[in-house]
């Protein structure tokens, strides 16, 4: 399904206001839902901001595993460097 099947009228698919000088108010978000994606680049790869390149072989976060002992997601630091992942 896509997100406009799932969310219906509750997804936010465009600018709230013509104005894009400023952020919408709280009271024009109410009800909706956004979904924070990275641009596409022109070839449809992600662009990646230069500060990004800064190390390309190298990224770090934080990663959610379901335990299934304790029921629950626990998070777990991690970092990726020439297709190996560390946590």
């Amino acid at each position: 399904k896509t997100f406009k099947e799932v969310f219906g009228d509750l997804l936010l698919m465009k600018p709230t206001e013509a104005s894009a000088d400023q952020l919408p108010s709280p009271s024009q978000l109410r009800e909706k839902i956004i979904i924070k994606h990275k641009k596409l680049g022109p070839r449809g790869d992600v662009d990646v901001n230069v500060e990004d390149k800064k190390d390309e072989h190298k990224q770090q976060g934080e990663l959610y595993m379901w335990d299934s002992i304790d029921q629950k997601w626990t998070r777990h630091y991690c970092a990726i460097a020439d297709a190996k992942l560390s946590f």
